[in-house]
């Protein structure tokens, strides 16, 4: 993040002026208020106004006063121009997503560097994609383990009732325990007793399906199992492309 010091810093403003000087001093501000007070725009593709050869310029005497020389300018500082006469005090931007995205430093650094030369407040943020931290994937490529995955409990509806067959098709994730829990009553939201579960977890084949024999008694039965946390979230149904994400705790 880069700052600048104001022009007029509304904190100077001394007390002790009269009260027709403090309306005009703090009328001119607003007028024309310090970069840090001014509207910053989002801009996502400031990168693609820098050249390959950083030399390409253009005529834009339409863009500077009709008393000032002609000027040829980049195409960069042509955009950082139409800015600053549209009044924006600062820039919001980030690295460019191109084939070459956090490989390539150069033309954001140029970006920043123009933006600094005109006196603009930048703030430099990374995305690739809503929502931000996975920069456009390359976090969880280097680092797997901070993926967001976490434990999720699934329990089967109903009772089941012993001695008989019984196959169950697990939720989709890495199965950690399934349990059958003795049930203290006689309903589906029966509470359930620790003392002589049944772990049924061996009995899972590699295709996800369970199959075993329900002991004699009423059982409720419960799998734990790890998955990832983002499932149906705005990371799944981007608008930019579908990612994996970040765990964030």
């Amino acid at each position: 993040m880069e700052t600048c010091n104001p022009d007029v810093n509304l904190l100077s403003i001394s007390t002790a002026m009269t009260s027709d000087s403090l309306i005009e001093a703090l009328t001119a501000t607003f007028k024309s208020p310090p970069p840090q007070y001014g509207i910053y725009p989002i801009m996502h593709s400031l990168c693609r106004f820098v050249e390959p050869d950083s030399v390409h310029k253009r005529s834009v005497s339409h863009l500077v006063g009709q008393e000032e020389p002609r000027h040829t300018l980049t195409l960069l500082e042509q955009e950082v121009l139409r800015l600053q006469r549209r009044g924006f005090g600062g820039v919001v931007t980030n690295v460019g997503w191109g084939n070459d995205y956090l490989k390539n430093w150069q033309p954001i650094q140029q970006v920043i560097a123009e933006l600094k030369k005109k006196g603009f407040v930048v703030y430099l943020y990374d995305e690739k994609g809503y929502p931000s931290g996975s920069a456009g994937g390359s976090v969880l490529e280097k680092y797997p383990h901070f993926e967001a995955i976490g434990m999720m409990a699934y329990r089967y509806p109903g009772l089941l009732r012993g001695p008989a067959d019984y196959r169950a098709d697990l939720p989709d994730g890495q199965l950690y325990k399934a349990l059958l829990l003795p049930a203290v009553e006689d309903h589906e939201n029966s509470p359930v007793e620790l003392k002589g579960l049944v772990d049924v977890t061996h009995c899972a084949d590699r295709y996800g399906t369970l199959r075993f024999t329900i002991p004699p008694g009423r059982w409720v039965f419960v799998v734990l199992f790890k998955r990832r946390l983002y499932d149906a979230t705005h990371c799944m149904l981007s608008y930019s492309e579908p990612r994996r994400y970040i765990n964030l705790l």
